[in-house]
């Protein structure tokens, strides 16, 4: 009976540690596209010095995205976080990451995939199926991505060679 509740105590505890461990891992992850990803000019314009990160989902993964970008330089461009933003502003986001329960309402989601034009990348089952750029997903625990190049395409936006060489390309028709 003692093992039991040291386990039930433990279990949260293990479960926090690797929710960390993941939104350290996908705060990299989203750093690192930003580093092999090639913009269309009028997204990554020479009148802002920054490179947009918006987050779409619960507020948590913000301190590690934060963390992760915080003094990090891409193309001479400092990054600055956004959490939640507007629908007028989407257009504004060269990187956009949606979470899982955001993916689940179907409506915010199109939102922000139609009003978007920059690297729109997700978590959930089925992301690239509905129109997402690249999806996180676990195999062998491990956190890897698939890449939906026609979706990357669609908006003008290219990826190093290096960085697909890495993906799982997925086509969706």
């Amino acid at each position: 009976m003692v093992i039991g509740l040291v386990i039930a105590l433990c279990w949260p505890c293990h479960t926090i540690a690797e929710s960390s461990m993941e939104y350290n891992v996908k705060s990299a992850f989203l750093y690192h596209f930003s580093q092999f990803t090639e913009w269309p000019d009028e997204v990554l314009t020479n009148e802002d010095k920054f490179i947009h990160v918006c987050h779409f989902g619960e507020r948590t993964f913000i301190d590690f995205l934060e963390r992760t970008l915080d003094e990090k330089l891409v193309q001479s461009r400092r990054f600055r976080v956004h959490h939640n933003v507007s629908s007028a502003q989407i257009h504004t986001c060269q990187v956009v990451f949606v979470d899982e329960k955001t993916a689940k309402h179907s409506q915010k989601l199109q939102e922000i995939l139609q009003k978007s034009t920059g690297l729109i990348v997700g978590e959930s089952r089925g992301f690239l199926e509905q129109g997402g750029m690249i999806q996180f997903f676990h195999q062998d625990n491990k956190i890897r991505f698939a890449v939906n190049p026609d979706a990357l395409e669609a908006k003008h936006i290219r990826l190093s060679s290096k960085l697909l060489r890495l993906a799982k390309i997925i086509r969706i028709q």
